[in-house]
């Protein structure tokens, strides 16, 4: 799985040929879209866009999304997201900006890569540290941050800047984990 920032702060994760794209721009096109984030009434989708809370499987891949209902309001949705693709379970928060609750993180299960932003894009810097050490995952990315140093700190270690992340479920392991940002401009 090859997982590459996108140009508005959203993410493409890459098997073979097949693509998961979650927050794309409106013209970017994928096998499955997720949308973390979308304004109410919502817009009739197509048979790859996921924009609601529910469980889904396209061509294979599992998908569930859980409404936050916190973050949630009568003009937009918030929804996160745990998918299984090549093996791999990966969890999209988007930008949620706060804690999740006990119940939510019940449903969002368990964690190999997990997906969040922090700062202004999402979670202060002390609440994703928090979150992470709550989920447990053995990859973080951070697809969007506003301070690298507070995030360093809060983190207690310095992440990693890639370009983008190639992985294969064998080399996720418990014992070393991971956390990245993704190199901005």
């Amino acid at each position: 799985m090859v997982v590459t920032p996108l140009k508005n702060g959203g993410l493409k994760c890459q098997v073979s040929d097949f693509a998961v794209l979650v927050d794309p721009s409106s013209s970017a096109r994928g096998d499955i879209v997720l949308r973390t984030s979308s304004p109410l009434p919502l817009l009739a989708g197509t048979d790859e866009l996921i924009n609601t809370a529910g469980e889904y499987e396209i061509n294979g891949v599992r998908v569930r999304g859980i409404q936050i209902n916190g973050e949630s309001s009568e003009e937009k949705m918030r929804v996160v997201y745990a998918v299984e693709l090549d093996e791999i379970r990966l969890c999209f928060l988007g930008g949620v900006s706060s804690p999740l609750s006990s119940e939510e993180l019940d449903k969002l299960g368990e964690a190999d890569i997990l997906f969040l932003s922090s700062g202004k894009f999402g979670l202060d810097e002390k609440s994703a540290a928090s979150l992470i050490k709550e989920i447990e995952p053995k990859a973080v990315i951070f697809a969007a941050y506003e301070n690298l140093k507070a995030l360093s700190a809060a983190l207690g270690q310095n992440p990693e800047e890639v370009d983008k992340f190639t992985v294969k479920r064998k080399d996720l392991t418990e014992d070393s984990r991971k956390i990245m940002v993704f190199k901005t401009e």
